[in-house]
């Protein structure tokens, strides 16, 4: 935001990074602009945090109660530990060589003073109680505050909040009616039924009208520079000849003829620079034609075979009728047999209520007797936000994935540590080469060649690993087969956040103390237990510079947003080359990913948690 005002101050455009929600979303959407350079604080500060929920939705709003939560949760810790422990974990006592900010740690006190364990025991519990009665008043408050929202006269009468996707429907029950009767006894009944369908070859003839339409508007873009170019050019030669009808006429013109040849033209094939080269505008239009032909015809052979999408909501309520409507089914059942379909439906559907409360109901109630079969329900489906490769999945092939998924994740955390030991030693690359003779030829490179490789190489390489990460643990949540991007979020939360426990915590925690300890491991290996726990506090340092560093440098990178700065004008330099691409770069609201900003806030939670005694009063 500060930098937001410095760069409008110095007449860059930041308010898509900085501000975008202050002039992109509809009126009743929009934020109010957080005011001049140094006013913005002042801003934040009264600004009601409840209102994220008008303008940013429920996952912004919780976010930023979980981040309340956790100041609320760790000032007291901080300040009991503070004015409590470090007197006792410091005055007159001294283990071993611990100095600096180990003095403060419980592994500083000496086995003389073990009294002084019981102000470490009465704080844990204190303070353990005091976590505990958060989390419950914060699980309270998410019910309440999800029952309103989804209760809210503008909530409740969308048609998100009244539909529910089923998955899993046996093939007896694909059909409108079978359905209908199905859910119709719920309050209110229901209103519509939509039967997905395999639509085979339709999505990719889709996608290439789309890519067509981009294609085509791209070339009319092309096309107008190049006449305005020729009609600028016939301007300046009338200029130069001086005469004043010529210099009238030339820039009187209407219309400009654009030469065959200068005209927009591409080559037909994927490998560049081979293939038929054709117009791209008349490519285009016979493209977008031929495609349009074929969606008419798909959606004319759903519509007709019977499967189609059928609005009850003016029915009239009458079973007999229903049952009526069945047998009659069941006589032309043979004739529809014969008759193949094109577009076979898969196993899900969603069904549109009347009711919101019918959509509730239908997604607690038992609705077959078949195991996993019509188990899996979801409601609040947005259209952006189904997955739609993901909705013919058999359930029990998606319990066979779910496993298969859960065991490359596990098999993923174990074995990651090869990537970073290979750039650790790369780190090391003065000390690989003296001890390693068929790579004492490392040595013998120029210095800025080793300093680069010992230096810089290593850092890159271990932020690149990190990047790619949260995207294979991302393919493996979607090979799961959840149905709903926020359902593949929720997946990607879980395994990014026990990725870092893991790795971030538990190998860092356990390596440090059994590190500083193994000598005396080594001479008395019974002693394991007195021994870590003198030794694994120690760590805390550690957790306490990364704690630092990571408030630090995330809220200096929050605030300045550098790197979607430059994506953002890169874009417009090499993507903007339609008023429609240009509009969507600078009017595109961007996206939390909500799977990768969690785990790094709850991993700093989880380490406060547990080396409270030693990192509250810092952290």
């Amino acid at each position: 935001m500060y930098v937001g005002h410095l760069l409008r101050d110095v007449r860059v455009d930041g308010d898509a990074i900085y501000e975008p929600r202050t002039y992109v979303p509809p009126p009743s959407k929009r934020v109010e602009p957080l005011g001049s350079l140094f006013k913005w604080p002042i801003s934040v500060f009264k600004a009601d945090y409840r209102d994220i929920i008008r303008t940013n939705g429920l996952d912004a709003y919780f976010f930023v109660r979980f981040l309340r939560m956790m100041t609320k949760m760790f000032l007291p810790i901080w300040f009991f530990s503070w004015a409590v422990l470090m007197p006792i974990d410091a005055v007159n006592s001294r283990v071993g060589n611990a100095d600096g900010l180990d003095k403060f740690t419980f592994g500083n006190i000496e086995p003389t003073l073990q009294k002084r364990y019981a102000a470490h025991i009465i704080l844990v519990y204190f303070f353990t109680f005091w976590i505990f009665y958060n989390i419950r008043h914060e699980m309270k408050a998410f019910v309440l505050e999800r029952q309103r929202f989804l209760l809210s006269r503008e909530h409740s009468k969308t048609v998100q909040a009244n539909t529910l996707l089923v998955t899993g429907i046996p093939s007896k029950y694909l059909s409108t009616e079978a359905l209908y009767n199905t859910f119709n006894d719920l309050p209110g009944g229901v209103k519509k039924v939509w039967i997905n369908r395999n639509l085979k070859d339709l999505p990719d003839i889709y996608d290439r009208r789309l890519s067509a339409c981009n294609k085509l508007e791209s070339a009319e873009t092309s096309l107008l520079k190049t006449a305005a170019k020729i009609r600028l050019a016939a301007i300046k030669k009338a200029k130069k000849k001086g005469t004043a009808a010529d210099l009238e006429a030339a820039q009187a013109m209407d219309s400009v003829s654009v030469p065959k040849e200068e005209r927009p033209q591409h080559r037909l094939g994927w490998i560049p620079f081979v293939g038929e080269k054709v117009d791209t505008i008349d490519w285009c239009r016979s493209e977008i034609r031929v495609c349009t032909e074929l969606l008419t015809e798909g959606r004319n052979i759903i519509d007709n075979d019977g499967l189609g999408v059928r609005d009850r909501s003016e029915d009239p309520v009458d079973k007999n009728s229903v049952e009526g409507e069945d047998e009659a089914q069941s006589e032309t059942g043979d004739k529809k047999k014969s008759k193949p379909k094109s577009y076979p439906p898969i196993s899900s559907a969603f069904i549109t209520f009347n009711k919101q409360i019918a959509v509730h109901i239908a997604k607690q109630t038992l609705t077959h007797h078949e195991p996993y079969r019509m188990s899996n329900k979801y409601i609040e489906v947005a259209p952006e936000d189904v997955i739609w490769s993901n909705l013919s999945m058999n359930p029990y092939e998606r319990k066979v994935r779910v496993a298969i998924s859960w065991a490359a994740t596990a098999g993923l955390i174990i074995f990651w540590a090869i990537p970073v030991a290979f750039v650790g030693i790369v780190s090391n690359v003065y000390g690989l080469c003296a001890t390693t003779a068929w790579l004492a030829w490392l040595c013998t490179l120029p210095k800025v060649v080793v300093g680069i490789i010992a230096g810089i190489l290593p850092p890159v390489l271990l932020a690149v690993l990190m990047m790619l990460l949260p995207i294979v643990l991302r393919l493996f949540a979607r090979f799961e087969g959840v149905p709903k991007r926020n359902g593949l979020e929720l997946s990607l939360m879980t395994r990014f956040f026990i990725f870092q426990v893991v790795h971030s915590f538990f190998v860092v925690t356990l390596s440090s103390g059994i590190i500083k300890a193994l000598p005396d491991l080594i001479h008395n290996p019974t002693s394991v237990p007195s021994l870590l726990a003198n030794n694994l506090p120690g760590a805390s340092t550690f957790f306490l510079t990364y704690i630092v560093l990571q408030g630090l440098a995330g809220v200096a990178g929050g605030f300045l947003q550098i790197v979607p700065l430059i994506i953002y004008y890169v874009k417009l330099f090499i993507l903007g080359s339609t008023p429609r691409s240009i509009y969507s770069i600078k009017f595109g609201l961007r996206s939390v990913d909500w799977g990768t900003t969690f785990p790094g806030v709850t991993l700093l939670v989880v380490i406060g948690t547990f080396f409270f005694p030693s990192l509250s009063c810092f952290g």
